[in-house]
């Protein structure tokens, strides 16, 4: 993979010197995990992804760019927005609770809603 050019990085860890950068491979395109290097050059940063044999992980003998693809470019400035109005809102990664789920109790209450003094131990 060639260098990545300065127009396509964001820096995200100064101290670091890595970052975020698009990538362009035929007409998809992908975010790259990439790193800023004492020179000033930018470069992708590259894995080993793991298989399955013989029930267990082993990484692959080819590493490979870390990479997320978006596919071409007018689904990924969609995907994109998508996650940026996902970031918007600022809810938590934390699920919805479903429906009927059940409220906290007050303090000296049962479940039939008397005092304590209806609880049978």
């Amino acid at each position: 993979m060639a260098k990545i050019r300065e127009d396509f990085f964001l820096l995200t860890n100064e101290k670091y010197g890595r970052g975020i950068a698009i990538d362009f491979y035929g007409d998809e395109v992908s975010l790259v995990s990439a790193s800023k290097n004492e020179s000033g050059d930018i470069w992708a940063e590259w894995c080993y992804p793991q298989r399955r044999v013989d029930g267990k992980n082993v990484p692959a003998e080819k590493g490979i760019p870390f990479r997320l693809s978006l596919g071409v470019r007018g689904d990924a400035i969609r995907k994109l927005e998508k996650l940026l109005a996902m970031l918007e809102r600022g809810e938590t990664a934390d699920p919805p609770k479903p429906q009927g789920t059940p409220q906290p109790m007050e303090f000296g209450t049962s479940p039939s809603g008397g005092d304590q003094d209806d609880i049978v131990f």
